[in-house]
């Protein structure tokens, strides 16, 4: 599917692939854990509690480091 996106859309088509690795690493540090190979009942688990302290902490800090990046790109740009 990403050597599709990458033909069709090559500028944007990294974006999605980080966006939807790092998706799959968050699910992978969750207690719930991943079934990377589904069919089979192998689940990777991780440490974090959903909707636990540690989690919230980290989608705030990480939302914030984003909106730094965002400015940080939009001033460069126009200064």
């Amino acid at each position: 599917f990403y050597f599709l996106f990458y033909f069709y859309f090559p500028s944007i088509s990294l974006g999605f692939l980080v966006g939807y690795g790092t998706h799959l690493l968050g699910d992978l540090v969750t207690k719930q854990g991943l079934r990377l190979f589904y069919p089979f009942k192998f689940r990777i688990h991780g440490f974090l509690k959903t909707g636990g302290k540690i989690e919230s902490f980290l989608f705030l800090f990480f939302g914030i480091f984003d909106l730094f990046l965002i400015f940080k790109l939009i001033f460069e740009v126009y200064l």
